[in-house]
């Protein structure tokens, strides 16, 4: 009977023991209060976020609080770090400023695929300095004529002050005459200043601006 009775006492102490450590991995009835009041906060500021209109910071976390989301199916009508994508043209990609921001800009360098060859001839003019404000680079192709009879033909294309497309013809290179074309050009980054100078009075036949 002695024996009985040790196994009932050691069998309510170890389930003394086990109420004890139940009661230190639950919550109190404050924290719970605490815990369940961040929850319905949180649930408040999310529901605000969906109205967000422009320059509006979002409500989940803050700047010095910021949050990993995981979505499927996001649709975005406004900006991504600052790059706007209603005013991304076609084909274009985003690029990064290396500091956070982002843009958008053509995907892998290069021409883009759908390109023409458009005439401005009408509004450029020899020897009149040009600025690429474009904001990408230009890849210029200028084709002149010799306006009148000479012996000599050149033609310089410079862009911010230094020559990088030149030709010079006189009376002795065989395809020399007075109705002689010829062509320079040149790629123009943005920002830089360009033109096209001759030594003799030329007419534009063409000139060509594509961006990339």
């Amino acid at each position: 009977m002695d024996h009985e009775s040790d196994k009932i006492e050691r069998l309510e102490e170890r389930i003394d023991q086990l109420e004890a450590v139940t009661k230190k991995m639950m919550p109190s009835r404050r924290d719970a209060l605490k815990l369940g009041g961040a929850a319905a906060i949180g649930a408040a500021t999310m529901s605000g976020t969906a109205l967000a209109g422009s320059n509006q910071v979002g409500t989940i976390g803050d700047p010095n609080n910021l949050v990993d989301i995981e979505a499927e199916d996001v649709t975005i009508n406004d900006t991504l770090n600052g790059a706007s994508i209603s005013g991304a043209a076609q084909d274009e990609a985003l690029l990064s400023d290396g500091a956070g921001g982002l843009t958008f800009g053509g995907a892998g360098g290069g021409l883009p695929s759908n390109f023409t060859y458009n005439d401005i001839k009408n509004t450029r003019a020899m020897s009149q300095n040009f600025t690429n404000n474009t904001g990408k680079a230009l890849f210029v192709i200028v084709i002149a004529e010799l306006s009148s009879d000479n012996d000599r033909f050149n033609l310089r294309f410079e862009v911010d002050g230094q020559v990088v497309d030149f030709i010079d013809l006189d009376h002795t290179t065989p395809e020399f005459t007075s109705n002689t074309q010829v062509r320079v050009s040149a790629f123009v980054p943005n920002g830089s200043i360009y033109r096209v100078t001759a030594f003799i009075a030329s007419n534009i036949v063409h000139w060509y601006e594509i961006e990339f």
